[in-house]
């Protein structure tokens, strides 16, 4: 594997992230870029996720994320899966290799997806931790698991967040969207980057891009994969 840098004015892939509760949330901080890979292809991106609802679809941003078993393949089957489920995907970016955020454990593979869906956000929802499930996330041993060791995240199969649904602000008893942590998450923030950097935050008015340049944080995104499976 080759160390990517992620430098600033760089490009980018995506990613996606979930409460262990099954909330999503949304953010505050922000970070800077990777590699620009294919500008064209980005700013289509950019173009399809401003367009307005129609057709009954909306344009959705999903970050998938695991660091246990083999996790590229998951997040492949994650992405086969959510394609069959949830709605037409029109941008995946890159696969990245990062650090476990908030706590001890073994590196993640993030990726980020732009899905167009007809499904409402709470069916979202419901569809994404259905695949989660059956890609052998277990909810109720992650949180035997917390409370034995009072860490707030552990180690798990398969996570999938809803970032954005279309321009909309959401808050619900269990969906929270923008995701309230995507500005302090660089592994959410350069895949994301990557395949959508000049869409804009529905409640900040930010470009993805300039909150991904104000993350002050280290940044420690590897690029382990693109998007055609290239290495």
């Amino acid at each position: 594997m080759t160390k990517r840098g992620l430098q600033t004015d760089a490009a980018y892939a995506v990613g996606t992230d979930t409460a262990a509760t099954g909330n999503a949330r949304t953010d505050t901080a922000a970070a800077g870029g990777v590699r620009r890979q294919n500008n064209d292809a980005r700013g289509e991106t950019s173009a399809i996720l401003a367009t307005e609802e129609d057709k009954g679809e909306t344009s959705v941003i999903l970050a998938t994320g695991g660091n246990k078993g083999d996790a590229e393949a998951t997040l492949r089957r994650a992405a086969e899966l959510i394609a069959e489920r949830a709605g037409r995907i029109e941008a995946a970016s890159g696969i990245y290799r990062t650090r476990a955020w908030g706590f001890e454990s073994d590196d993640f593979a993030n990726q980020v997806l732009a899905v167009r869906t007809r499904l409402e956000p709470e069916e979202l929802l419901d569809t994404v931790q259905e695949i989660e499930r059956e890609l052998g996330r277990d909810r109720a041993a992650e949180a035997a698991e917390k409370a034995a060791t009072g860490e707030r995240y552990v180690a798990r199969t398969i996570d999938i967040d809803i970032i954005f649904y279309g321009d909309r602000v959401i808050t619900t008893e269990r969906l929270t969207v923008p995701h309230p942590l995507m500005a302090e998450r660089e592994f959410v923030l350069a895949p994301l980057a990557e395949i959508a950097g000049d869409i804009r935050h529905p409640a900040s008015g930010r470009t993805v891009r300039e909150i991904y340049d104000g993350l002050m944080s280290e940044r420690t995104a590897e690029k382990v994969e693109s998007p055609s499976g290239d290495r």
